[in-house]
């Protein structure tokens, strides 16, 4: 079974190559706003700062292209993608659908054990919400979400959601100012309570539909933030 690496990196294991390394790196850098978007990346000076060859480095940012987070442009080279507000629905969107047949998915196909899991988890986010930890919300949440993407027994879906996930969590950190990135909820409590519910149902339909539902709402809960900053766009949800 193909376990995922996490929001921002592999947990509990070593990367087992210097292109693993190298590439958790970067898409720690990019989620976290260290390589900003639009930075240009040049493999020569990429490789002394990583301290290896230009090989896995090229081989990392072939994956994180793939993954979303950079852009290629010929004879301009690669940087860290520059995300335009019109595309933060577009992300959302795209999420929701893995979102929902992962759970679909997750009810045909999960275990006793990996729903109890999931339950457990959302116990943490409900915790970390109470203490206004909204970091740990952000990791127990995308944790939650790709244990219920694991628990639908499908490699490629599990790396469209690992993907999607990392996305939504590049856009939140990097496209609002501080003062408005600032304003992110802890919480709210009892936001996963629908999902679960749905997931012990044995319902497919049903799961399909909380699953697209719960990420359609964290998009209504983002996009006054965005409509705040970006005024002359329309992009409250929709």
């Amino acid at each position: 079974m193909y376990r995922s690496s996490g929001p921002l990196g592999p947990e509990g294991e070593e990367a087992r190559t210097t292109t693993d390394a190298v590439y958790y790196r970067m898409r720690r850098e990019i989620a976290t706003g260290v390589l900003a978007p639009g930075t240009q990346l040049v493999h020569r000076k990429l490789a002394q700062r990583m301290g290896t060859s230009t090989i896995p480095v090229v081989d990392a940012l072939r994956r994180l292209e793939g993954a979303g987070l950079l852009e290629t442009t010929p004879g301009q080279g690669t940087r860290v993608r520059k995300w335009e507000p019109h595309e933060v629905q577009e992300a959302y969107l795209i999420r929701a659908a893995h979102e929902g047949v992962a759970c679909r998915l997750f009810v045909q196909r999960g275990t006793e054990e990996e729903l109890t899991a999931v339950e457990a988890l959302a116990a943490e986010f409900d915790a970390a919400a109470r203490a206004g930890q909204a970091e740990v919300c952000n990791v127990t949440d995308e944790r939650i979400h790709l244990l219920i993407a694991q628990g639908a027994r499908s490699r490629e879906l599990l790396r469209l959601v690992e993907n999607s996930g990392l996305v939504l969590l590049t856009i939140g950190r990097t496209m609002l100012p501080l003062e408005l990135a600032n304003e992110r909820e802890v919480g709210p409590l009892g936001i996963h309570d629908s999902l679960i519910a749905a997931l012990k149902s044995g319902e497919s339909g049903r799961a399909e539909h909380e699953g697209r539902e719960h990420v359609l709402e964290a998009w209504g809960r983002i996009a006054p933030r965005l409509a705040k900053h970006y005024r002359h766009l329309n992009i409250l949800p929709g």
